[in-house]
């Protein structure tokens, strides 16, 4: 059986996290709707337009912090050898482990 362990994490840590992960969520739900909106168009342009190009773009960015974000982790997650996989609440502020066996 896999071992779960909590670790809290400073708040500042949690939000900073939080707001890139809805950043970039925000910005990939906007591409997934144009994208949808213009799946039946005979003329593919929309896809070379400006608007599109920085949505695009900005998604790269917010995908890019919130990887980076993200990392931080890492100095919360014990270095005793084993793996493991975490999951953050961003309600509760803390970080759950679980070992990979």
């Amino acid at each position: 059986m896999n071992k779960t362990t909590y670790i809290d994490i400073p708040i500042e840590v949690t939000n900073e996290i939080e707001r890139f992960y809805y950043d970039y969520e925000n910005y990939k739900d906007v591409i997934t709707t144009c994208l949808e909106l213009h799946k039946l168009d005979v003329d593919k342009s929309f896809l070379d337009s400006v608007i599109f190009k920085e949505y695009q773009h900005q998604a790269s960015v917010a995908f890019a912090s919130y990887n980076m974000a993200k990392a931080d982790i890492n100095k919360y997650v014990p270095q005793d050898g084993k793996t493991y996989n975490w999951n953050l609440n961003f309600s509760t502020s803390q970080l759950e482990l679980t070992e990979v066996a």
